[in-house]
């Protein structure tokens, strides 16, 4: 999947108005939607060069970010998650 996939990606929530945990290392940060998630991983994955995990507030989305770039998505779709 291309960084523009997961850009534009949504499902049947209203993910836009939902809230992201980014996190790299041990530094943990709640951003308020998805885009945003999505700019702050992309931009820390290149400045310190680790991988940032992004998670939606439910857990049923899950992505990750290294140099910038999308290197992993899950989009859980068992109900109960």
């Amino acid at each position: 999947m291309s960084d523009l996939q997961a850009d534009r990606y949504d499902d049947d929530d209203d993910t836009p108005n939902r809230t992201f945990v980014v996190t790299l290392g041990t530094d943990v940060q709640n951003i308020h939607g998805r885009d945003q998630a999505v700019a702050l991983a992309k931009e820390l994955s290149r400045e310190h060069d680790r991988r940032v995990q992004v998670e939606r507030e439910d857990g049923r989305v899950l992505m990750h970010f290294t140099n910038g770039s999308l290197d992993s998505f899950v989009w859980e779709t068992r109900a109960g998650k």
